[in-house]
Order: structure tokens, then sequence, then C-alpha cells
């Protein structure tokens, strides 16, 4: 298969969130595919609140680096907790810096992943996730992983049951997949 790039981006701007665990777990998936991968940590990367006074003076260097990254690459993977049954504020409001000036969204393959502590890992925060990035023109691919009990089932940075492992996998394998197809 041939070498892609593959970027991916964490709603959690926790040091040890098991949302930055999960997204490096998928990303070294990617690398043993022959992918090239980087990880755009937004806690690095702090973006001041969307502003559009802010804006008027022009897009923060911090998005426009972002939203470059993404354009280069040929598929995102997002990684996002959830918070009160949506998207973390800090991933909402990357996503709206990035989509200003030149929407690097539109027609990139992006693979959803996320978890939490509850029953329901971030599965209300994922479909928030995937009304935005296919309102802003994305290819958001059908697998998902919403990873439940996140202290139970991710491990030293692995999953625990192959289950949710195969659930990696498609989504993994849906990206790849997208990717060459849309290339």
């Amino acid at each position: 298969m041939p070498n892609l790039k593959i970027v991916g981006i964490c709603g959690s701007l926790r040091k040890e969130s098991s949302n930055r665990k999960l997204l490096s777990l998928t990303l070294d998936l990617f690398a043993k595919k022959n992918c090239t991968v980087e990880f755009l940590d937004l806690k690095k990367l702090m973006l001041p609140l969307f502003d559009e006074d802010v804006m008027n003076e022009g897009t923060p260097e911090n998005a426009k680096y972002i939203g470059q990254q993404i354009r280069e690459a040929q598929a995102l993977i997002v990684a996002n907790p959830e918070y009160n049954g949506s998207v973390s504020g800090p991933l909402k409001n990357a996503v709206d810096w990035i989509s200003v000036a030149k929407n690097p969204f539109k027609d990139k393959v992006i693979g959803l992943i996320g978890t939490s502590t509850g029953w329901w890992g971030a599965s209300k925060s994922l479909i928030h996730a995937r009304a935005i990035f296919t309102h802003l023109g994305g290819i958001v691919v059908p697998s998902q992983l919403a990873l439940p009990q996140s202290e139970q089932n991710l491990i030293n940075g692995q999953l625990k049951q192959e289950s949710h492992q195969k659930m990696l996998d498609s989504v993994v394998n849906d990206v790849l997949r997208f990717s060459e197809k849309f290339r």
C-alpha cells in the first residue's frame, strides 16, 4: 500500500487523557501499515477562543499551521471525549478556527474514535462530531470506535477486549480504503 499521511487531533488537552492514549494507539496502527503519522497537539498549539473580532485581525498562526497539516494529509483521525453529551470545547474551538479561512475538512477522509468512563463511551460526542465534519464537507468513514469504560478497557495504552480491537481495526481499514479511493 502506498505511503499515506495521517494526522490525528485529540479533543482532550489532559496529558494522561484516555483519548490521547487511544489516538496514540490508533496512529501506531497506521504507522505499522506504512503511513506517515503526525499528532497535532491542541494543548501545545493553543488557540484563543474563537472570536470574529480576533479573526478580523488575522487568523492565528497555529490555526493556519493545523489547517495546512490537515490539507497535506490524506486523512484525519479525531479522538474526542464526551463533555456534557457533546464534543469538547477545545476540539470545537479548533475546528472553528481551522475552517474559517480555507476549510481543510472538505473532501478529507475522517475517522472518529473516542472513549469515556461511562457505559456509552463517547457515542454522543461522536454523533455530534460526525455532524460537524459532514457539514464541513468531510468524508467521515462509516465505522467508528466509542470505547466505554476507558479505565477497564484501555490498559497501558492497549485495548483489553478483542471486540474493541476489531472495531478500531475497522476504523483504520476504512480510513485507508477511503483514502485510496478519494486520493
